[in-house]
Formats: structure tokens, sequence, C-alpha cells
């Protein structure tokens, strides 16, 4: 099993936790420069709402929030 599909693994496991409960939607944040996460989460059905600017140990980063509606999901 690569990284890859390990990653895909967990967040199929974690989707399938939260839909036994009442949550319904999921969101994630990432630096804008983590592409790999990037690519799974929109991959996954995730949906990009927002994007800002961060600063970070020094460092100028972009924050996104990806969120999955778990209701049209499920």
């Amino acid at each position: 099993m690569t990284n890859s599909d390990s990653e895909k693994e967990l967040l199929r496991i974690f989707f399938e936790k939260l839909t036994e409960r009442t949550v319904d939607k999921l969101v994630l944040e990432v630096e804008e420069g983590n592409s790999a996460a990037r690519k799974l989460y929109a991959a996954e059905g995730y949906r990009l709402v927002s994007s800002s600017p961060l600063s970070a140990f020094g460092v100028e980063l972009t924050e996104e929030t990806w969120v999955l509606d778990l209701e049209a999901a499920g």
C-alpha cells in the first residue's frame, strides 16, 4: 500500500465514522503549498471555500479551507 493509498484509506474510514454520527459537514484546513493534500481533498469531493494569508513562525503562507458536505455525499 502506497502513502497515497494509506491517506485515501484514512479519509475513507474517517468519513464512514462521521456518517454514523450527526455531522453534516467536514472542514479541513491546509497550507496552499501542500499539493498532495489539496489533490486528495479535491479527488474525494471536498470544495475549496476560502483562501487567506497566514503568518506562521515568521513565514508568510496561504491557508485554504476545504469543505465536504456529508449530507449531500451520504
